[in-house]
């Protein structure tokens, strides 16, 4: 039963839309100053590659909207 739960939880958005547009230019801009640091942090631990992965991916989705 708590399994079930826990992927209902899962589904919900974390942010909304709003926050998003308010504060992704930021994030955007502050992954692209710190790129070369976090690949040498992703070296030093291959294990959250999934992670940093999925970053990533939200990184590109929100640029696409800039």
């Amino acid at each position: 039963m708590s399994v079930t739960l826990r992927k209902n939880v899962e589904r919900e958005r974390r942010h909304s839309s709003f926050y998003i547009g308010i504060h992704g230019y930021a994030w955007v801009e502050s992954l692209t100053l710190l790129h070369e640091q976090t690949a040498q942090l992703m070296s030093l631990s291959p294990h959250k590659r999934p992670y940093y992965q999925r970053g990533r991916r939200a990184e590109i989705l929100i640029q696409s909207t800039f």
